[in-house]
Formats: structure tokens, sequence, C-alpha cells
């Protein structure tokens, strides 16, 4: 990478020659200052000119997808003629190959490119379904893992959604994150949802994509890709999974693919948007999810409702629809501007169920700290109390007293939860591995939640070595997933 030095006495350190690929990205004014400008620098994030590993990941990936702008502009130019099935072979730069006499199918030109692009990544689709269903998978259950295997070893083409939904995976798992792919895979989406009809690999590689928009922080992108999920199931019929008198219809029963489907678009939807009410109609007595574990029986759902905290029999996906939908309670009462005796009614249901995963986690209790449903919980627990805090009382419904007891209970809620947030921090400063490979769907939230409340205390209960813990856990975040 070249250097430039600048000669003034104000600035004698050197410089690159050219600005960070952030800053490039938020097409602001960087510092150019070495080894790291002065935002990369404050925000902890890794800081690339060009040359180093996540440089050579974005423009390997920009190269490999040149040959999907071909594919792009080959289905424009044939669509409404030949029809979208059957391109014409191309070459990488979208001239016609002189040695193609066969027309190429869209689908294989899309497993092609895709297949370029995930070897340029140094990877291969083994490698892609090892690293999600290691560290996804668990929390985000998108796909089975034998409908995976299924596509990349089938012995003809995969289709060309398929494709699509490799690509999005790939996307999930690459790291640092590639912002290049995430554009490839957008280009790709488009391009097959416009000439094929709606499919559930289609649906699966939305959900990806709009999680992926999340976990970096593009909360507007990922509420409209949400929206997108949110009506591409509805066409597909996954929402079908409603519950008339608490029971399941035979002629309702649908894959557990489909259910696990359905709750992945949920919980992605769960938390972007708080103030609009939520797209999927929930109730006590909706069934759990299918269950994840090995050896479960996938073409039945888990015993026990969604409102039946001490069920026994629930797997960790199944607590994680439980906490969802304590999630869903609370925007469901913002939105309907429900009174303080509701709220309280949903605060009490959220201390029961942390205190149930608590219990069921005694033996290794930092699991229950970093699970998926516990990090869903508290983040429950902060825009519930932070909504209370924020109503407009008159004292002739709530006393000035009793206004008091509601402002301090509220507040030791707060920090209750801040409490919890530094505990799990603090267990990855002192060797337990923080899994910054699953996404963080409420981590950023309850991080920068957490430092607002511990910074705001004055009893001596936050120490200046919690803040710190904290700092570090969202600079491995941002390294893993950029700034928000």
């Amino acid at each position: 990478m070249a250097m430039e030095t600048h000669g003034t006495p104000s600035s004698t350190m050197p410089k690159a020659s050219q600005v960070c690929r952030l800053c490039r990205t938020r097409k602001k004014a960087c510092d150019k200052r070495l080894p790291a400008c002065g935002y990369c620098s404050k925000r902890g994030i890794v800081c690339v000119y060009g040359d180093d590993a996540a440089s050579k990941v974005q423009d390997r990936v920009s190269m490999a997808a040149t040959g999907v702008l071909a594919v792009r502009w080959a289905i424009l130019s044939i669509f409404g003629t030949s029809g979208p099935s059957v391109l014409q072979a191309h070459t990488a730069n979208g001239q016609a190959s002189p040695h193609s006499s066969q027309p190429v199918t869209l689908a294989e030109s899309l497993h092609s490119q895709v297949t370029n692009i995930i070897q340029s990544l140094d990877l291969s689709s083994v490698d892609i379904g090892a690293r999600y269903f290691r560290g996804f998978h668990s929390s985000f259950p998108i796909i089975a893992p034998q409908r995976f295997h299924e596509i990349i070893r089938e012995p003809v083409t995969p289709a060309a959604d398929a494709s699509v939904l490799l690509l999005s995976l790939a996307l999930l798992t690459v790291e640092p994150f590639c912002d290049d792919l995430y554009m490839t895979a957008q280009l790709l989406f488009t391009s097959v949802q416009a000439t094929t009809d709606a499919s559930i690999a289609l649906l699966q590689a939305a959900v990806v994509i709009a999680a992926y928009e999340y976990a970096r922080g593009w909360v507007d992108a990922a509420s409209i890709s949400v929206v997108k999920c949110v009506r591409m199931g509805y066409c597909l019929g996954i929402n079908k999974h409603d519950f008339e008198d608490g029971q399941m219809t035979s002629e309702r029963v649908s894959t557990s693919q489909q259910s696990w489907n359905l709750w992945c678009i949920i919980v992605s939807e769960a938390d972007i948007d708080v103030q609009q009410p939520p797209a999927y109609h929930l109730t006590h007595d909706t069934p759990l999810p299918f269950d994840l574990r090995p050896g479960a029986n996938s073409s039945r759902p888990s015993l026990g409702m969604l409102g039946a905290v001490k069920v026994r029999n629930a797997d960790d996906f199944g607590r994680q629809a439980q906490s969802v939908f304590l999630l869903y309670r609370v925007r469901q009462a913002i939105y309907a501007k429900s009174e303080l005796g509701e709220l309280a009614r949903i605060d009490l249901d959220i201390q029961r169920f942390l205190i149930q995963v608590m219990k069921e986690s005694t033996e290794v209790q930092s699991q229950a700290i970093h699970s998926t449903c516990t990090v869903i919980a508290v983040r429950t627990l902060f825009i519930l109390h932070q909504h209370i805090l924020t109503m407009q009382i008159s004292q002739e419904t709530l006393p000035e007293p009793q206004m008091q007891v509601v402002t301090q209970t509220s507040q030791a809620a707060l920090s209750t939860a801040a409490k919890m947030v530094i505990d799990a921090v603090a267990d990855h400063s002192h060797g337990v591995a923080l899994i910054t490979q699953t996404l963080p769907f409420c981590s950023r939230k309850n991080i920068l939640d957490a430092k607002t409340v511990a910074s705001s205390l004055d009893d001596g209960r936050s120490q200046p070595r919690d803040l710190k813990y904290v700092d570090l856990v969202e600079k491995a975040l941002n390294r893993r997933w950029g700034a928000v």
C-alpha cells in the first residue's frame, strides 16, 4: 500500500494514499491515519486500506461477481422472448462463448457463478454448511441439515433459487463481513425473483439477507427485507401454521422446515421496529416450534405452548420462541398504549421466564446468560421499562407517591438488565468465548443500553472495569459485523 507523508509540522505522520474501505462505503471523509483512521480507531473496527485479508476477500468477490452481472444482463435481454429459463452461454466478461453450441439454463448459469464466487473465497459448499450449522443453526434454523446436503450433493444442477440460498448462507458465514458479497447476493436474488415463482428457497435466502442487514446495523434495509419475507411467506402459505382452539389440525400440519422458516421470520421481525404491530398473530396457546434437537420427531411440533413457561421439554429454539412471544406482547402493548396494569403483568411474566431459564442451566450458568432466549428477554426488559419511564401519566390516574414507586421499580429493572449484560461480557473477558459468529439480533442494543444504565448508576454497583468489559465485547462485535 502506497503511503504519503505531509511535510507540514501539524501533519508529519505518514498517511495512506487512499481512504479506507469503511469511509469509502460511508462516503465520508477519512483522515487516512496509519495504521487505522480516526473513525475506525475510535470504534475498535479493523481499518482496511486495501492490502490486507479483508480487502482481498472483497476484491476476490468483486472479480467473481462480474460474471453475475453478465448473467443478469442475459436474463434481462431475453426476458419476454425465449423466457427466463434458458440463456445463451456467456463468458465471464459477458461475451458469447465461441465454443458453446448448447443453450445454458438459468440454473446452470447461476450455479456456475455462485461456485466461482465461493471458490474465490477459498471455501466450498461443505465449508459454508459446516460454519452455518456449527454457529447459526441453533438460533436461526432457516434450513434443515438434510435439505442443505441434498442441495449441494444433487447429481443434477441445483435450481436457481437453491444457488441464491447457498450464496446467502456464504454471506452470513464469511468473516470478516463482505458487503461486495452482499450486493452480489442481492443482485442474484432480485434477478431470480423477477424471473421465477416464489419458492421456499427464495424465502430462506430473503430471510438470511435480512438477518445480515440487521447484523450490519442497517435497520431500515432489514425492516424492508423482513416485510418482503412476510409477504412471500403469505404467498407460500407458511403462515397457515395457525392454530384453532390451541390445536393444530391435520390439514395444517406442514413440514418442520416450514415451521422453522415461519419462526425465523418472526424472530427477525421481532426487534426491528417496536412501534409497529407484529405481522403474525401469536397467543399463549400457540404451540412451540418443531423440535430442533438431534433425534427429535420432526413430523410433529414440540409439546407445550408459548405461554407455558414451565414446560419441561422445550429445546433452545422453543425457549427462544417464548422469549420472542414476550417481546411480541410488549410490542402489542406499546402499540395499543396499554395501561400500567397490563405492562406490570408482562414484566412479571418476563421475570418468571428468566428464573425458569436460569434454573434449567444451574450447572452451566454462563450458558443461560449467553443463550439467545436470555438475550431477547433482556432486550424485552429494556424496551418495556424504557417505555414505562417515558409514559405520560396524569396525577389523577396515578398519584405522585405511586408514580415514584413505578419509576423506582423500572429503574431497578433496567439496572438488573444491565447487570446481566455486564455479567455476560465479563465472562467473555475472562476466557468464555463470545459467539460473535451467531446473529447479534439484540446483543448490540443490549450493550448500548447497558452502557447507558451503568454510566448513570451512582449507587456503587457499577465499576469502571464493567464498562471496560462492555467496550471489549462491543469491539469484538464491530470486528465481526462492522460499526453500527
